[in-house]
């Protein structure tokens, strides 16, 4: 996933320098394995974590990034595609910016359930009117950014070794709450979590895709990622492909497409549309029309049952 994020910022944002952040553990095996990942960018850092799983390293890493770094930058999760300029990100003046999770307008929307329930054991208490993805993060060089980077990573390792639960979004938002940091909201096209909002897709900047959740269905993104796996083959010209679509789900013909802009117009993901998606075009129709017909063969029931009473 972190080689097709990379080629598709090479691609859309060439004159942007690339640094990739790896805890120790993952570093050792990538260059035991030579692994062309390490060639493809302008800088790799490796960095002692806290031991533990991989996403426990990860999270330990990624909340910690601020105080390891020096200058601007910005902070991009590795199941996303970048599909066009993100110079305008780094005229921000804020110390800290991002957006919302789940691409949702209403509070209620953005905070999932998981992430409830570590706030609520927690008892850490949010004034703000919205919540904010991990996945896409600017930092300024400010004293603000810094302190806020230093009051997330404590917070998240704290509620860590309290829970056992590895949740860094809970964390991050109540660190903007504690540390004072001065924060710029992004717009959803820097961030477009899709599966949480299909409507945000058409002008998005980066499809940020969601691939650590469980059960997610294939789109292109996902098959170059288990092609990359299995061959080795980074295929640059399905990278374009992907970035020119107008919509990150699969597109093999015009029926796809017109599934697609029906579910962006929507805006939700509940009917046969958001099954077509889920399920494929085929099943989704089935079970569209089983629904009717299902109805139907319950009458035909009622009505054998009160013939025989007769």
């Amino acid at each position: 996933m972190t080689r097709i994020a990379i080629a598709s910022l090479r691609l859309t944002n060439p004159g942007l320098r690339i640094l990739v952040a790896c805890d120790h553990v993952t570093h050792r095996t990538l260059k035991s394995q030579e692994n062309q990942i390490i060639s493809e960018v302008d800088e790799w850092r490796p960095f002692m974590t806290l031991e533990g799983s991989p996403v426990v390293r990860n999270r330990f890493l990624k909340t910690s990034l601020r105080g390891r770094l020096s200058g601007n930058f910005l902070f991009l999760d590795s199941d996303i595609l970048v599909r066009g300029d993100l110079s305008t990100v780094f005229a921000t003046q804020a110390d800290v910016a991002g957006a919302v999770n789940h691409s949702r307008s209403s509070l209620q929307g953005q905070i999932g359930a998981v992430d409830r329930e570590v706030l609520d054991q927690l008892q850490w208490s949010l004034t703000r009117g919205f919540y904010i993805n991990g996945g896409v993060l600017f930092y300024n060089d400010t004293r603000g950014a810094h302190e806020f980077g230093r009051c997330w990573h404590e917070l998240w390792l704290g509620a860590y070794r309290k829970l056992g639960k590895y949740r860094d979004q809970t964390a991050l938002n109540y660190a903007l709450e504690r540390s004072g940091a001065r924060f710029h909201l992004l717009a959803d096209r820097f961030n477009g979590q899709f599966w949480g909002n299909p409507s945000v897709v058409k002008d998005a900047l980066i499809w940020h895709f969601y691939l650590s959740s469980p059960n997610v269905p294939q789109t292109p993104f996902l098959i170059e990622a288990l092609h990359l796996i299995a061959t080795g083959e980074l295929r640059l010209d399905k990278i374009s492909a992907m970035i020119r679509q107008i919509h990150p789900w699969k597109s093999q013909h015009i029926i796809d497409d017109w599934v697609a802009n029906r579910l962006i117009q929507k805006q939700h993901y509940d009917g046969w549309e958001g099954d077509s998606i889920r399920m494929g075009y085929s099943r989704a129709i089935l079970r569209t029309c089983s629904k009717p017909l299902d109805r139907f063969s319950q009458k035909l029931s009622w009505l054998g049952r009160a013939r025989n009473r007769q």
